[in-house]
Formats: structure tokens, C-alpha cells, sequence
């Protein structure tokens, strides 16, 4: 939750996630293009061989795989529960081939190896893939080919009804030639594709369904339809109770280009703002005759509560440009929402290494309009002039604000701030109460403004306007123009909050201060960023080690070694480990970070306590 002034609470509450992704400590200047193309080297091209070359190689190959992926991956016959479905030979003289795991015949879903063999070597160059250890299913169908393609398409029919309707082609053509009076008819020996739809089709497969043990017979069943906005091409995976274990449109026209009028961030989208050599950061989904915030590509959605408490719609506009730059029209902070996550997002996965809050790209929570599964779901115009915003364990929302305290609450650094709640609860899922309650929001402070900085660079504290170390200056008390901010990263005591530890709020409101003594870590932050000095450090450091590496630490602290009930003791120790691990025990970076938490007046965390006695301390 972002604020602590008007006493509304909220609890966070969740499991812990035990998967990161290996992206680790990528810096700030990752470029986010794609890399140029080297003109100086030809591609891998097919070359044409004889079928006793394509025999030898395919030998080679599988014999290799008995041998060294056999028992390494636990197969049973490994002769037998691969087939070879492509081979070929290339210009760098590389034989490359792709194999399928099978069952009884059938085809285990997922079971697949790719292995590349140079021309005359022993050993594979490379291999890739993955083995299910447990296929073993009936194999006997209990439901019929025809049925599984019923199903199908009573899923079709959903997906068709949300891309504006079926429809139907029929071709306008003239049976002879066409006249000069009649041009707009085609001739129909012109005809290439009536559009007449391919039947459906579906075979068996061995579905993973819920993991070991719980494997499934199932149809792939392929079934096509034309909708208003084009074709669907649904795969589904139709178990034999008739349920669709899995479904996807492979129609890959799909996340579009929109322009977003937004209240903070100006036009965005189409080609303008934020670009990148594939389109822009602002995309939504055709839908309902217009268009809504359904980011399909990367699975988050925006969502309108219509300033109701609980009544959740999506967020729509009959045209492609959500907004008009002002608050008279309410898809200007859609769109600031919108954005603003997918920014989010973009620096969870270059910064922190993590493909969404839970890292399994979730967790989704409200249905996207493709009908293919949850989005990872954000709520605006939450309630009547609300003067907060929060994560509720399953979503974010976003208040309008009264304009006299706050603007509405969807500026850049607000909307991530939300956001990076969702990811502590899938991390170090710290209890919202307290001193662990207090590092918790200050988690979500911290990487709302590297995100914020991600997007616009680092500004000096004492700038008007976007502000790298204050948290929600664009939208605190709009009728004071834009100095001021919700809190402050160099001076907390300007937004009403400690600097020091030991002037700390102990128990009483805001769950015993969770966004008062946020301050204390935010500042520890900002002297281990910048350099500098508090009352009680012995050295004063006159520049520090730079906000890209300080988020590097903070964020692996929180991820590798916080846990539910820490608080500023274990984060000042989590945060040293971090150092060390990042930068070496004992180097200058170590040294910083245990002087910024002796500038703010932090204990050391009790390492060995004997019934309620420390022998021993950290550092």
C-alpha cells in the first residue's frame, strides 16, 4: 500500500516462490534494442545429402543420446521413446536434428531433445530439451476423435464472440470475366483461396498435465474460425473427461500498437514516447468493437472499477488512443496504469531478473479477452476520490485521489511501487506489521524510483517536477505545483517520517509504522547511493556507490536471504551479505553499506541468541 496518512491498512499475504530467473545482476544500461545484425556472417544454410549420409548421421546421433543422455536423464529405452523428427545437414558441416518423446506410439508433449553433431565427430556440439520420466498412461481412448473436436469448438465459439463474432466468408466472384462496368468483382479464375476453413483435426498426445503422476491421454485438437477481427486458430489439449487441459490461439497477430493520451507520462504508443525496435510499450487487444488493455503478449491487463469498490470492467475505447492527456476523460489514467505496469515489468525482467511478480509470468487474476488464460491484473478508478493505492495479494488498485491531497495515484513510481509488493510477497514475503511491515514498503519505494530512474535517468534531489528520490511527486497535492512528494528519500523527515532508528515509531497505528519508519532504510538507501552522512556514522563517504549497484544489493537481500518476520537488524545484515557476495567481504562496497546502516543508527542483528540473551552479533 502506498499510504500511511489516512490509516487504511491492508494485509499482504501469500506463498513463498522459490524460482528466479538466471538474468542475476544485469545493469541499468542493458541496452533493451536488439543487437545489430552482423552482416560479416552468412546463416546456416540446408545442404542436400544422400539418404546413406542421413542414416550414418541419424546413428551417430541416437547412438550418442543412449549413451550419454540415457542414464543422465533417467530413460527407460531410450531406442524406443524417441523418434527422429528432423534431420539435415548444414553449411558449417553440422548435422542437426530435433527428436520427439513417445509412448505406445503416441507423442508425450514437452518430451523433446534437439542434438547437433559435427560432420565426423563422436560427441554432440550441443544438446537441448527435456524428458518426461512418467508417461505411462492408458493409452486406450475412452472419448471418441469427433467428440474431442466438438469440444474444441465450443471453445472456438467463446474466443469467436470475443474478437466481435464469427463471420463468414463467402467469395464475391463472377463466374466469367470480369467487365469494365463490373471491376470491383473479381474473376473467379483469379481465385487462389476461397477461405473455406481446413477440417479439424485431432490426434493423440501424452499431455504433462499436473506434474509426476499425473500424466494425461489427451486429443490435440486443431479447430479454426474466422472472427470479426480475423482468424483463430485454437489448439486445445481435450482430456479424456472432455476437459481442455491446455489452449492456445496460434494466430500470432495478436498484442497491437496503441496511442495512450496519458495524465502523467503525455502521448504514448504509435510512435511516440517509449520505443523499441518492435513497436511500442503501450499495447492493447481488439475487442467488443473497439479496443481494451489487454497486453496478450506480455499477459497483464488494465482494468476499470468505475469508482466502485468490487465491480471490476475492462478498461475500453472505441478508437486505438486511450485518453486525452486530462483527467476529463477517464482512460487517461487507464492508460497511465497500463503503461506504467508494462514499464514495470520491462525493468522486473532486465533489473531483477524475474518474468513478473511471481516469476512464472502471474500470477494472472482477471480473464483476458482472448480467452487464453488470467492476466496479471491492475484496477483504476478504484472507489470515489480515494487517496490511496494498494496490492491485495491478487491485483493492484489505483485511486482518482480528491485533488486537494493527490491527483490520481497512477504516476510511474506509484503504479511500480504497488507492483514490487507483489513481487515481496512471492520473495521474502515480509509480514505487513511492524519493523518487517516497514521493510516492506520500503522495498516498494526503492524499486518504484529505479524504475522511475530506469525509464527517465537519475535526477538531483532538489529538482521541481520528476524526481529520482522523492515517491509521488507527480501526483501529491496537485494544487502545490510539483515540489513537493508523498515522501523523500533524502530527507524523510519532510514527509513526517524518522531518519534514524532510534526515533522510530514503536506499535500504535498504521500496523505499528509501517510507512512512518520506511523512512529509516530509505535513507540508508540513498547515503549508500549517493555518499553522505547521518549522526551517528564514523566515516562519511563523500560519494557512494551508485543507485544501480545499491538496487543490485537491496534487491538480492531481499531475495536470497529475507525472510517473513525481518526487520532493519536483519535487513542491515542481509544487505552487508549481499555486498559481500556481490563485491567481496571487506571490500570498499561492503564497508559503505555497514557505515550507511551505523549512519542510521541500526543495530547489528543478534546472530546467536540464548533464551532471549545475544552472545553474539553481526557484520
Amino acid at each position: 500500500m502506498l499510504l500511511a496518512r489516512l490509516g487504511i491498512r491492508t494485509q499482504t499475504m501469500g506463498t513463498l516462490a522459490t524460482f528466479i530467473m538466471a538474468f542475476g545482476m544485469l545493469s541499468y544500461g542493458q541496452d533493451l534494442l536488439p543487437s545489430p545484425i552482423d552482416s560479416t556472417h552468412n546463416p546456416p544454410t540446408e545442404v542436400a545429402t544422400t539418404a546413406q549420409e542421413n542414416a550414418a548421421a541419424k546413428n551417430v546421433i541416437m547412438g550418442w543420446m543412449v549413451k550419454n543422455l540415457g542414464s543422465k536423464m533417467a530413460m527407460k529405452d531410450p531406442m524406443q521413446e524417441f523418434a527422429m523428427t528432423s534431420l539435415f545437414k548444414d553449411n558449417t558441416n553440422q548435422w542437426n536434428s530435433q527428436l520427439t518423446q513417445m509412448f505406445n506410439g503416441i507423442p508425450v508433449r514437452r518430451g523433446h531433445l534437439q542434438i547437433n553433431v559435427v560432420e565426423g565427430a563422436a560427441d554432440a556440439s550441443h544438446w537441448s530439451g527435456q524428458y518426461l520420466n512418467d508417461p505411462e498412461v492408458d493409452t486406450t481412448p475412452a472419448l471418441s476423435q469427433q467428440k474431442a473436436i466438438e469440444i474444441a469448438k465450443k471453445k472456438l465459439k467463446q474466443m469467436l464472440k470475443q474478437k466481435g463474432g464469427e463471420i463468414e466468408d463467402s467469395a464475391d466472384v463472377d463466374n466469367g470475366a470480369a467487365t469494365a462496368g463490373n471491376s470491383n468483382r473479381p474473376d473467379s479464375s483469379l481465385l487462389v483461396d476461397s477461405g473455406k476453413l481446413p477440417v479439424a483435426t485431432a490426434a493423440l498426445e501424452i499431455h504433462p498435465g499436473d506434474g509426476p503422476g499425473k500424466r494425461k491421454l489427451t486429443y490435440h485438437v486443431v479447430v479454426r474460425g474466422h472472427s470479426a477481427q480475423g482468424e483463430v486458430q485454437l489448439h486445445a489439449w481435450v482430456d479424456q473427461n472432455g476437459n481442455i487441459v491446455e489452449a492456445y490461439d496460434n494466430d500470432q497477430a495478436v498484442c497491437v500498437d496503441g496511442l495512450g493520451a496519458t495524465l502523467y507520462q503525455g502521448y504514448q504508443g504509435l510512435f511516440s514516447g517509449f520505443f523499441y525496435g518492435f513497436g511500442s510499450y503501450f499495447k492493447m487487444f481488439p475487442a467488443f468493437g473497439g479496443y481494451v488493455l489487454n497486453d496478450t503478449c506480455t499477459r497483464w491487463g488494465t482494468f476499470d472499477n468505475y469508482n466502485t469498490v468490487s465491480s471490476t470492467y475492462q478498461a475500453f475505447s472505441p478508437s486505438v488512443i486511450f485518453g486525452n492527456l486530462a483527467t476529463s476523460d477517464r482512460e487517461s489514467t487507464n492508460a497511465d496504469v497500463a503503461l506504467a505496469s508494462r514499464q514495470t515489468y520491462t525493468f522486473e525482467f532486465y533489473v531483477l531478473g524475474r518474468n513478473g511478480p511471481d516469476s512464472f509470468g502471474g500470477p494472472g487474476y482477471y480473464g483476458s479477452v482472448d480467452g487464453l488464460g488470467p492476466l496479471v491484473s491492475a484496477r483504476n478508478h478504484v472507489m470515489t476520490n480515494w487517496v490511496n493505492a494498494r496490492w491485495d495479494g491478487s491485483a493492484t488498485n489505483f485511486g482518482d485521489g480528491d485533488n486537494v491531497t493527490s491527483g490520481p495515484l497512477t504516476s510511474l513510481d506509484i503504479v511500480a511501487h504497488e507492483w514490487q509488493h507483489a513481487v515481496t510477497q512471492y520473495t521474502a514475503n515480509l509480514v505487513y506489521a511492524d519493523e518487517s511491515g516497514a521493510v516492506n514498503e520500503s522495498f516498494s519505494d526503492i524499486m518504484g524510483a529505479m524504475t522511475e530512474r530506469y525509464w527517465y535517468g537519475e535526477t538531483p534531489y532538489y529538482v521541481c517536477g520528476l524526481n529520482t528520490w522523492k515517491m509521488g511527486e507527480l501526483a501529491w497535492t496537485p494544487g502545490n505545483g510539483n515540489c513537493d512528494a508523498l515522501r523523500y528519500f533524502y530527507s524523510p523527515e519532510s514527509g513526517n517520517q524518522p531518519r534514524f532508528y532510534q526515533n522510530r515509531q514503536i506499535g500504535g497505528l498504521d500496523n505499528g509504522g509501517v510507512h512512518t519508519n520506511s523512512g529509516i532504510s530509505n535513507y540508508a538507501f540513498y547515503i549508500i547511493s549517493k555518499g553522505g552522512c547521518g549522526y551517528f556514522c564514523m566515516t562519511a563517504y563523500p560519494s557512494g556507490i551508485g543507485a544501480s549497484a545499491a538496487t543490485n544489493i537491496f534487491w538480492r537481500a531481499e531475495r536470497v536471504y529475507m525472510g517473513p518476520f525481518d526487520g532493519f537488524a536483519e535487513l542491515r545484515q542481509k544487505t552487508i551479505w549481499a555486498a559481500g557476495d556481490n563485491y567481496g567481504r571487506g571490500s570498499l562496497v561492503w564497508a559503505q553499506v555497514r557505515d550507511a546502516w551505523d549512519a542510521v543508527g541500526v543495530p547489528k542483528m543478534c546472530t546467536f541468541n540464548f533464551f532471549g540473551l545475544c552472545l553474539s552479533y553481526g557484520d
